[in-house]
């Protein structure tokens, strides 16, 4: 009889426990879902220098998008993808 393992494997576990990926796993959670820079560093418990200094590459990168502005505050969300007719995210 063969045993399925049925935990369900977060994205740190499976790229590593780097900030970018505690940002990109935090969004991934919650996708479809805008989120303040606070939210996202309160969330992934990162400091908010780190965030500073990473964020603005995942913009570059096209992986996180500014979507509303409430007021002053920015909201920004991840990009959904689509390939070869699968949806990811």
């Amino acid at each position: 009889m063969q045993i399925i393992n049925t935990k369900k494997l977060d994205l740190l576990e499976i790229l590593g426990n780097s900030t970018e990926n505690k940002i990109l796993d935090f969004l991934v959670e919650g996708v479809g879902i805008d989120y303040t820079k606070k939210d996202v560093v309160d969330g992934c418990g990162i400091s908010r220098p780190t965030f500073y200094k990473i964020f603005p590459q995942l913009l570059k990168a096209k992986i996180v998008k500014p979507t509303r502005l409430i007021g002053r505050v920015q909201l920004y969300t991840l990009i959904a993808v689509q390939l070869n007719n699968l949806d990811i995210l």
